[in-house]
């Protein structure tokens, strides 16, 4: 939501918003007369144990390189056990998993996100998947 005013208020609109039922993260952007707000409905969580899951599921976005294979030795040593997804993404990828994407600490994804890498995106986030997105820059 982006919001302008021509004189400042003793209220931001994320104050406004919140007796309507509105969780805000605000401070994102903002002067005193434009603020760039996040604004969604409070989600009720539901406490997730991560104690017994041990598995961590790397998605490839892209064909996988060297640098990959070095991140997997090092979380197998600290007894992770790593299951690997190419696209497109089949049945074996449980819901609510912990998935690592690695594809964008050698090369850009998001910036030219393909159709298939989009749909696998969308699964993914409608899996309620606890996604781990690692980039460099």
């Amino acid at each position: 939501m982006i919001t302008t005013t021509d004189t400042p208020s003793d209220s931001t609109p994320a104050q406004k918003l919140k007796p309507r039922g509105f969780m805000a993260i605000e401070g994102l952007c903002g002067t005193d007369s434009l603020q760039i707000l996040y604004i969604g409905t409070p989600v009720r969580t539901v406490a997730v144990s991560l104690q017994h899951e041990n598995t961590i599921h790397i998605v490839h976005l892209q064909p996988a390189t060297k640098g990959k294979d070095d991140i997997k030795d090092f979380l197998t040593g600290l007894g992770w056990s790593i299951a690997e997804h190419d696209l497109p993404l089949d049945d074996r990828l449980p819901a609510q998993s912990t998935v690592l994407v690695l594809d964008e600490l050698f090369s850009p994804v998001l910036s030219t996100l393909r159709d298939d890498q989009h749909e696998a995106m969308r699964r993914l986030i409608a899996q309620n998947c606890r996604l781990v997105w690692v980039t460099m820059g």
